[in-house]
């Protein structure tokens, strides 16, 4: 199995980051970008069992995926690297299809093939040919495995089927399940708006979930260079969630600790309401009292 992408981050280190990227951050001029940048990065690591749709005994496995994605200060630009590692447990020998569902749309894309070796006979036992102990069942796409097909987005996958040659599904992994375990972490700087064209800042995203646990989430968002003492309004993906006051110098925070209480008790002035799912948040962006857009991330 890969080592995850993702680097370890506390409570305190993450708002850490935000603050520091905020106070560190040099004003600029805005202007619509001719070209797109990198300005930040998405990252997902998840497992999840594979199981027989028709419950046959002895069928499982496991899916991993390892994603991460450049974000870009244009919407709709996307470059995606990772592997997805399927290890089956159970099949017949043969050459098996493996396919990926995808969430925009019902359509599936093909990943390529995994080979369940013919076991060899000797005058004793049944054994399989595996010198080094190496499991010959489990198939990497991506990564140092099979390249991935072009222009798929790892953060994308949905859903992991592998099909007999009959094209009858005999094992599926469900990416977006409640029972699996993913961790999903962004770090990206903001891009400025019409409304504030000297704005820049700094968003960080950690979310944990693991199955049978409560998990963790992180949030914090960070920005200077907008209008002073002005109330705004925090909007994800369309709604608006949250008002956000600036202070005398032109800058804000949210810091938020999802679904737990401050520690000491207090609240923060500028804070994310609890219902956030961080993990399906698509776009982030504040405006002020006439809807000027002050600023905006897209995931």
């Amino acid at each position: 199995m890969k080592t995850p992408l993702l680097p370890r981050f506390t409570p305190r280190s993450l708002s850490a980051v935000a603050i520091g990227s905020m106070l560190c951050l040099s004003a600029g001029a805005w202007a619509a970008p001719a070209n797109p940048r990198v300005i930040g990065t998405e990252s997902v690591h998840q497992e999840a069992s594979l199981t027989s749709p028709t419950a046959v005994a002895g069928l499982g496995g496991e899916v991993t995926l390892v994603a991460m994605d450049k974000l870009y200060n244009v919407p709709n630009v996307i470059t995606s690297h990772g592997h997805i590692e399927v290890d089956p447990e159970g099949l017949a020998e043969g050459t098996y299809t493996v396919s990926a569902s995808m969430l925009s749309g019902s359509n599936q894309v093909l990943l390529g093939t995994l080979t369940i070796p013919v076991p060899v006979t000797s005058s004793t036992s049944t054994v399989v040919e595996d010198p080094g102990d190496v499991d010959t069942s489990a198939v990497e796409f991506g990564g140092d495995g099979t390249p991935l097909p072009a222009g798929i987005d790892l953060l994308d996958v949905g859903g992991v089927l592998v099909s007999d040659s009959n094209n009858n599904v005999v094992l599926s992994a469900d990416l977006t399940s409640a029972g699996i375990s993913k961790t999903f972490h962004v770090e990206s700087a903001i891009v400025a708006g019409p409304a504030a064209p000297a704005a820049k800042g700094h968003l960080s995203i950690l979310s944990k979930v693991r199955a049978n646990s409560k998990g963790l989430n992180l949030f914090a968002l960070a920005a200077k260079g907008l209008p002073k003492n002005i109330t705004a309004t925090l909007a994800i993906d369309g709604q608006d969630v949250a008002t956000i006051q600036t202070g005398r110098r032109g800058a804000m925070a949210i810091l938020r600790h999802v679904g737990k209480a401050h520690p000491k008790g207090k609240r923060y002035i500028n804070e994310l309401p609890p219902t956030v799912d961080l993990q399906s948040i698509q776009t982030i962006s504040v405006h002020d009292a006439t809807a000027a857009e002050l600023f905006h991330i897209n995931l």
